[in-house]
């Protein structure tokens, strides 16, 4: 899946993923804020990401998680 960051419409997608969605997303956000390229807003996506896996899973998706996915 690629998204371009810092949309409204991207927000209404993000929580209309399930947790597999969620979790392939989040990772790829992740991955972005690790190689220093992301654009700006890239976080704040991360964070609404995880937040919404914790919300459908009842589980936190710790950065740790995201990294071990990788």
């Amino acid at each position: 899946m690629n998204f371009i960051p810092h949309s409204v419409s991207e927000e209404k997608q993000i929580r209309e993923m399930d947790a597999p969605q969620l979790l392939e997303y989040a990772t790829e956000l992740n991955t972005l804020l690790e190689s220093d390229t992301a654009p700006v807003g890239t976080s704040e996506l991360l964070a609404l990401a995880r937040i919404q896996y914790k919300h459908i899973t009842g589980v936190p998706l710790t950065l740790t998680t995201l990294q071990k996915v990788v």
